[in-house]
């Protein structure tokens, strides 16, 4: 449920990423939007209906799997 709940907030606030100043003086923190809320034609979904994952210790495949900019989302059972 934690995974599920951090993937979530993910998909509504978007994924803080560190960009560095090119001249060294340190750098900031953009936020990069995974999905566009406020018109959602702007988004791109793929859905399959098996989807195989490969872990550092199992390979796993999922059922119905539904990714929002073609980007594959972890989903803990």
């Amino acid at each position: 449920m934690v995974a599920n709940r951090e993937i979530y907030l993910l998909l509504k606030n978007g994924v803080r990423v560190p960009v560095p100043d090119p001249e060294g003086d340190g750098g900031t923190v953009e936020v990069v939007r995974v999905m566009d809320w406020g018109d959602l034609t702007n988004n791109d979904f793929l859905g399959c209906s098996q989807f195989w994952v490969t872990g550092e210790m199992h390979t796993r495949r999922t059922g119905n799997t539904a990714t929002p900019s073609r980007r594959p989302l972890p989903r803990s059972y």
